[in-house]
């Protein structure tokens, strides 16, 4: 695993391109401009969405079957509302992107609509939906089962239930339970996202004419670089079956998973701090369940 992160970040710092500490935050602010919402909108629906199914089940306590549904159904949610500020992204920042360089989110927005139809801003949006519903089922239900099976084990956090005061975990726990739900999810559904990013980079190989030689690593994930590999230069539309099988017949089972290692350490510290930040507001802001 060393000698794997090590070679990762060589790469990165020898590149021609080579930008110092600072090339790996490249970016960021367009990231941020897509991740906040994205959360924002993923934690409140999953809040509604499992309240509103206790009320259907006339469950008194949260099963799985609320945690499960609600998270898959609030991955969903968010995924719909949010899923242009993904594409925007992806094509802001990948050369050969039919954008002008420097181009901010509103340039892009215009001219992708203008020159391709508001359908472009969905290119790959079935695979986010099937990645997105599991993912979610997973991130929020493994949180919630490793939560409860702790304040469960523990005499003080059970005392305060009965009293009715709420029982919250340490700081230590939530990171450590957030890590290990966001690292779930992402192992669980890693391949549906290498199929997303194949397919958006199809598309622009369409509209670009068949160039080469984009720098696609800047895409935002190492996939979208694995993905230009195989591109086969047919004028034809990007498709679910397409990507899927141009991936399984260039590198077999291991394509889907090509660069999870990179993407799961992403994920740690994020899932980590979403869920502490989450719970901390929620004490904040007095809210219950």
């Amino acid at each position: 695993m060393y000698e794997t992160l090590n070679r990762i970040l060589s790469r990165h710092l020898s590149s021609d391109e080579h930008e110092g500490v600072r090339g790996l935050w490249k970016g960021n602010v367009l990231n941020l401009l897509r991740t906040a919402p994205h959360k924002a909108v993923n934690f409140f629906s999953y809040d509604v969405y499992r309240k509103g199914l206790l009320r259907l089940t006339r469950n008194e306590k949260v099963t799985n079957v609320e945690r499960f549904l609600g998270g898959a159904m609030a991955g969903m949610t968010a995924t719909l509302t949010c899923f242009p500020l993904d594409v925007l992204r992806t094509r802001i920042m990948a050369p050969g992107g039919g954008l002008p360089s420097g181009a901010g989110l509103a340039t892009a927005l215009i001219r992708i609509v203008q020159a391709e139809g508001v359908g472009a801003l969905y290119i790959g949006v079935l695979p986010a939906i099937c990645s997105m519903a599991p993912s979610g089922a997973v991130f929020y239900g493994v949180y919630d089962l490793l939560k409860t099976a702790h304040l469960s084990a523990h005499p003080e956090a059970r005392a305060a239930q009965r009293e009715g005061r709420p029982a919250k975990l340490s700081a230590q726990r939530t990171l450590l339970y957030g890590a290990l739900s966001g690292a779930a999810a992402e192992l669980a559904c890693y391949p549906l996202e290498v199929i997303r990013r194949h397919m958006q980079m199809q598309h622009l190989h369409v509209i670009s004419g068949g160039k080469q030689g984009w720098q696609l690593q800047k895409a935002g994930k190492a996939v979208a670089a694995r993905a230009a590999k195989h591109l086969t230069g047919k004028q034809r539309t990007a498709s679910f079956r397409s990507a899927s099988t141009q991936i399984w017949a260039h590198q077999g089972a291991a394509g889907f998973y090509s660069g999870v290692l990179p993407s799961v350490l992403q994920v740690l510290p994020n899932a980590a701090l979403s869920y502490y930040a989450y719970e901390a507001f929620k004490e904040l802001l007095d809210v219950k369940g």
